[in-house]
């Protein structure tokens, strides 16, 4: 594992996980659902070129929003909608004494 995803993390450390600790239902779904995010699990889709046949295999997301995979566009999306916000310059101004 050379960058190892979130995904790859609970596939190795959950079943230890499990082993030590009864997590909620819905942590549990969580995790159930990044283990399994884009594998085949939930589905896929299949294109077919019509020139030349290539065929390209996309597989179904779990879309939690606890995935870090299903949740990146979003919130690139997000980050690009408030971008003017964020790089607006601002100045540092000491508050008159009678503020205190």
């Amino acid at each position: 594992m050379d960058k190892p995803t979130v995904q790859d993390i609970f596939h190795h450390f959950y079943p230890a996980y499990l082993d030590q600790y009864s997590p909620s239902p819905v942590q549990a779904k969580v995790a159930h659902n990044i283990m399994n995010c884009k594998t085949g699990a939930y589905g896929a889709n299949v294109c077919v070129c019509e020139d030349c046949g290539f065929i390209q295999i996309h597989y179904n997301s779990c879309r939690n929003r606890c995935c870090p995979m299903c949740q990146a566009v979003p919130k690139e999306m997000w980050m690009d909608a408030r971008r003017d916000f964020f790089m607006m310059p601002y100045t540092m101004q000491p508050l008159p004494q009678s503020a205190n």
